[in-house]
């Protein structure tokens, strides 16, 4: 399993592909914007349905990394450059945020009501791909959540000019459980 694979290779050369991964769709999507006014080869895929993809890819690599305890508890303080768990939440707040950013200018987009077909099915995709990583944010463990407060200005600064309930519910319980400790069960299990 991937999981397995990641953990064989080991945080630090795990991080590097994944990072590479970002520049890639990074690059996919610049390529999308430069030629979207000329026609494509009929069978090549489109720069921007790879982009997708490796942004799809990429939201279970952020959970995967936002999962990690060393990750969440990392300072603000620390250098990116020299700690390498912080260079990973700070990877885990610049791609969530890209992520939500480009969600909601979709959203504007479809909104204005003229959307061409590919803006409407881009939207669509992100909008799957917003909700898929906020849900997985919030099924993290709640004591793991606790730890993350440093993702809350992110999630809450790019989905302000939202209006898709689903995201907007996550986000908001996702901050709700950083602020709060875990209900518990006042009493004992019996046995």
């Amino acid at each position: 399993t991937s999981d397995r694979i990641s953990q064989e290779m080991g945080f630090r050369w795990s991080f590097f592909l994944i990072s590479g991964l970002g520049r890639g769709i990074y690059a996919w999507e610049e390529a999308a914007y430069l030629l979207q006014d000329q026609a494509q080869p009929k069978y090549a895929p489109h720069y921007l349905e790879t982009a997708f993809y490796g942004r799809k890819l990429m939201n279970r690599f952020l959970l995967q990394l936002a999962a990690n305890e060393e990750v969440a508890v990392a300072l603000a303080e620390d250098d990116p450059k020299t700690n390498r768990y912080r260079a990973a939440q700070k990877f885990v707040i610049d791609e969530t945020q890209h992520l939500l950013k480009t969600f909601v200018r979709t959203e504007k987009n479809v909104a204005q009501g003229n959307a061409s077909p590919i803006q409407e099915e881009l939207h669509k995709r992100f909008t799957k791909l917003a909700k898929e990583l906020v849900k997985g944010l919030v099924n993290l463990r709640h004591e793991h959540v606790l730890k993350m407060t440093w993702l809350n200005p992110i999630l809450l600064s790019s989905c302000l000019e939202s209006k898709n309930e689903e995201v907007l519910e996550g986000i908001r319980k996702f901050v709700e459980m950083t602020e709060t400790e875990p209900k518990t069960d006042p009493k004992p299990a019996e046995m």
